[in-house]
């Protein structure tokens, strides 16, 4: 039986704000702020175990109800 293939891309996320380049790098590069923006909704939690913003870098985070963070959607 053939092992199935795994395959990575890069994703490209692009949204307009109402912000200078500038704040909008500040706060991305501050894991608290990114924390606070990032959630999807207002019940949801955002919870980064890692966070690297250098090219090639890797987030790795968690994302679920406030209620139980750690919970899959």
């Amino acid at each position: 039986m053939k092992a199935p293939s795994t395959v990575h891309a890069t994703l490209i996320f692009e949204r307009t704000i109402p912000a200078t380049a500038d704040r909008v790098f500040a706060a991305y590069t501050d894991l608290a702020e990114r924390t606070q923006w990032g959630a999807p909704s207002e019940g949801t939690a955002l919870i980064y175990d890692k966070s690297n913003f250098a090219e090639g870098g890797e987030d790795v985070f968690r994302c679920g109800p406030k209620s139980n963070p750690n919970k899959h959607l």
